[in-house]
């Protein structure tokens, strides 16, 4: 991963150590290697203070969280790799950058919880299908509109698009404080009709980390919802019309249960494919 970041801040593919038939998807689009974001990113600008990575050697593959600049513009960005022979063979990249319905600190996200880096004692340590297992009821949650079903300590962190969204705290309009739990119950999340398809693709059972990468799906035919008037009146909102959102969501799992959650989002047209196999 170090090695294909120095190339990307050169905008030098060549340096890359490529396997024959090698493939590259930006934002679920596959592209020429070199193209896109090689093109536009500022020579040296991987943040220091916000960047993760996530290594899964039983299947080859590592994913990057990270920040970077383009063209002067803070923009978040992340990538899985994967290799045959120390040869890569799969690059999957994520630019995110900002736009009409798109939350997220681009130019100062949230830094890393230490959490995603430390190892569990080994007697704590699940089995790959388990931790994919508890990783999957997160999704499940959101379609069923239920907290009850997803593992979850109370005080599970939520960071997407380097910013905080959970656990949600009071709002000066008089709004509670709530859990990710309160907030799949209420409701209000009924306008994602389905997370599909979902990919997981990493996972380390050293410090419970599962990556995954999945697609919600927004028909944009949901409507009366009483916690969104203000989201129906704003047209650029993604309850109005239909669209995807893609989504590298990772979970921390210590317990059986969630801590942390960290997700990079890119705003797609709706049923747009992953540019990958679905499972």
């Amino acid at each position: 991963m170090g090695r294909y970041l120095a190339a990307l801040d050169a905008h030098d593919a060549k340096r890359l150590p490529l396997a024959q038939g090698a493939k590259f998807t930006e934002n679920t689009v596959a592209l020429t290697l070199g193209d896109g974001f090689w093109q536009t990113i500022d020579k040296g600008s991987q943040s220091s203070t916000s960047r993760l990575v996530i290594a899964d050697p039983a299947t080859s593959q590592v994913a990057f969280y990270g920040a970077a600049k383009e063209n002067g513009h803070g923009v978040l960005f992340g990538v899985r790799l994967k290799h045959k022979a120390q040869r890569i063979s799969e690059i999957e990249q994520f630019v995110i950058r900002r736009g009409p319905a798109q939350i997220g600190e681009f130019d100062q996200p949230t830094a890393f919880d230490a959490a995603w880096t430390q190892l569990l004692p080994v007697a704590e340590r699940l089995p790959r299908a388990e931790l994919v297992r508890v990783a999957n009821l997160y999704f499940e949650g959101i379609e069923k509109s239920s907290g009850d079903i997803v593992p979850l300590v109370p005080e599970t962190s939520r960071v997407e698009n380097g910013f905080r969204t959970a656990p949600r705290p009071a709002g000066a309009d008089g709004k509670p404080a709530q859990t990710i739990r309160e907030t799949f119950s209420s409701g209000m999340f009924q306008y994602i009709r389905q997370i599909k398809p979902r990919r997981f693709l990493l996972v380390d059972e050293e410090r419970g980390v599962v990556y995954s990468m999945v697609m919600f799906q927004h028909p944009g035919n949901v409507t009366g919802l009483p916690m969104w008037d203000k989201q129906y009146k704003d047209p650029t909102s993604i309850i109005n019309y239909p669209n995807s959102m893609a989504m590298t969501e990772s979970f921390r799992i210590r317990g059986g249960k969630i801590t942390h959650i960290i997700a990079q989002m890119v705003m797609l047209p709706y049923r747009q494919p992953t540019g990958w196999p679905d499972p």
